[in-house]
This record gives structure tokens, sequence and C-alpha cells, in this order.
């Protein structure tokens, strides 16, 4: 009878506990899906790449290519590092941009391209197949033969007589990698800064061969505004749209009259005309409006 008693009772409070009661004190947290390309030197990565996602310096996820050239893995702790950045890193070598954990309740996924140039081409292992490219050292700019450059390493003297067109570097600068083309109107001097690699790809006069060394980028006014011009002779057509291509690889169309995009700061002059092939490259993102 004793026995049956306590039965009751270990009953009764299962039936009057709330099911918090049983529940996990650390219940599994979501992640944030990231996927998107990831090439190296312009390629895609072969199969077997490692892709490495850093926040504060410490690795929080790793993935393997399976599929060339495309990549997904998940980031956890979505909701407690939104707003963080994270730093990806392909075989080894940062990516050029950094991406930043936004609220998943919202969005749950990001597709967020991967590209990376300093590393040298991969090579076939001993016995045939094929195997990811090797890592160098971040300060260890990859040995190319002068004549053919194929990635934008950091090289060549210094050359003052920059003009309207030319690809650029700063090798004294804080992203001595980075690879800006060259605007000049007047006496103003604009540098875009090249966000993918795939640009090349677009542009028969761009070409690594003639990539310039400069000091400094204290004479240059840095623009990320592009349009695809659709009027006669080259100029803008009346309902060509202007966008703000940033370095996560999205764009943003300029959605507020020409009047508000001037007094806002916005320069007629500071527009790149590109074509419609780079326009595509770009995922869409919010609008810019005028406040």
């Amino acid at each position: 009878m004793k026995e049956k008693k306590q039965a009751l009772i270990a009953l009764a409070l299962f039936l009057v506990l709330p099911i918090s009661a049983f529940a996990t004190s650390n219940p599994p947290t979501i992640p944030l899906l990231v996927y998107g390309n990831a090439t190296i030197n312009s390629q895609s990565a072969p199969v077997g790449t490692e892709i490495l996602a850093e926040i504060d310096g410490k690795k929080v996820a790793t993935a393997n290519i399976t599929n060339a050239g495309r990549y997904f893995m998940e980031v956890p702790d979505g909701k407690t590092n939104e707003g963080k950045m994270i730093t990806f890193k392909v075989n080894g070598i940062a990516n050029n941009s950094q991406l930043q954990c936004v609220n998943i309740d919202t969005i749950p996924s990001i597709n967020f391209n991967l590209a990376v140039t300093n590393v040298l081409p991969p090579t076939s292992p001993p016995g045939g197949g094929s195997s990811a490219p090797p890592a160098l050292p971040k300060d260890t700019p990859p040995k190319l033969p002068e004549a053919t450059p194929k990635i934008p390493v950091v090289k060549g003297a210094t050359i003052t007589n920059i003009v309207d067109g030319d690809i650029i570097q700063c090798k004294s600068c804080s992203n001595p990698f980075a690879v800006y083309i060259v605007k000049i109107v007047g006496g103003t001097k604009y540098i875009r800064h090249i966000v993918s690699l795939e640009i090349f790809n677009h542009y028969g006069h761009l070409k690594w061969e003639n990539l310039k060394q400069v000091d400094s980028l204290n004479n240059y006014s840095l623009s990320g505004w592009v349009r695809v011009n659709t009027g006669t002779n080259g100029n803008a057509g009346p309902t060509d749209k202007v966008y703000e291509i940033n370095g996560d690889q999205t764009k943003h169309w300029i959605n507020m009259t020409a009047e508000q995009f001037l007094s806002h700061g916005g320069s007629e002059n500071a527009i790149y005309s590109v074509n419609q092939g780079e326009l595509n490259l770009y995922a869409a993102g919010p609008d810019v409006m005028s406040l």
C-alpha cells in the first residue's frame, strides 16, 4: 500500500509541473547558414578545399567543399553572434571582405561569395589526382614570372604618372593587395575598389600586367557608385539606375532623385560606367534611401 501511495504522488507531481521543468537547461542554439561561390585565383575552388570561419579571432566553424566552386557551412550561435563580423579563410588564406552576422529570425541564411588571390595555382600530387592549393604565409605573396602576372600581388616600382583607367595598388597602405580602378575627371582622381576578381572577365582592357603601384591613396577619392549607361555615346539614359557596390559584393540601388543624391554628397563625376555583366555579379541588397 505504501509503494502504491508513493507512485500516485509521483504521478500527480508529473501532471502539475510545467513542461519547462523537464526541458533541458541548455537548448540547442540556432546556426546562421552561409553559402556561396568560392574561388581561388578566379578559378572554382576544388573539392576538398577547407573553408574556415572566425569571430573575434576564434574559429567557430569549418567546412570542406564537396561541389567544386560552392561551399555551405553553419555558423553556430546565430543569436549570440548577431552584429559581429565573420572572417572567412579559404585554405588558410583570408577572404578580402567580412560578413556581419544578422538577425537569424528574419534572415536565417546568407549568400556570401569568397575569393582569395594570394595563393599559388593548384598542383597535382604524386600518382595523379588533384589536391587543394597549398596555403602560403600571410606575409609572403606568391612569386610569379614578371611577364605574366596572374594575381594582384604587390609588385613593381612606384609610378607617379597615373592616368584615367589605370588599375593601381598601394603597397604602403593597410591593404596592399587591394586593387582599384582610377577615374580622373578634371583635377579630381577617383578610385573604385575591385571587390570581385570576376570583374576582369568582363573588361578586355583590364589586365594584371598593367597593374601599377602608388605610394599613397591620399590624393584619391574612394567611390562605390556604378551605373550601366544605356544612352547614346556611352551617356546615361533617363531611367538608368545608380548603385552602391559594397565590399561584401552586394549592390544597393540609390533610390532617390538626382537632387537628393547631390545634396547627400553624391557626385555625377564619381559614378563609374560599368557593363551589365559586372552588375549581374552582385547580389541585390537593400536600397539606399534619402533621409
